[in-house]
């Protein structure tokens, strides 16, 4: 909700808020190849990689495609 957002300093534009983003537990090396590999077998373009956890969002049309980052 953007409450909770709001709440954990999320970012205003999130593509959380929209139901197009997920973060998946990945607390390890092994864990986070797994769950970036698969993401871009289905063809997501946007991964963040967290120290203990992959951002995975489909929201492209509204944001830059074709993007990794990290926090």
């Amino acid at each position: 909700s953007p409450e909770y957002n709001e709440v954990i300093g999320g970012v205003k534009n999130s593509s959380h808020i929209k139901g197009k983003a997920v973060d998946i537990a990945a607390p390890d090396s092994i864990s986070k190849f797994a769950i970036v590999e698969a993401a871009l077998h289905f063809g997501i373009q946007r991964i963040g990689v967290g120290s203990n956890f992959i951002h995975i969002d489909i929201d492209d049309h509204d944001k830059t495609p074709k993007v990794i980052w990290t926090y």
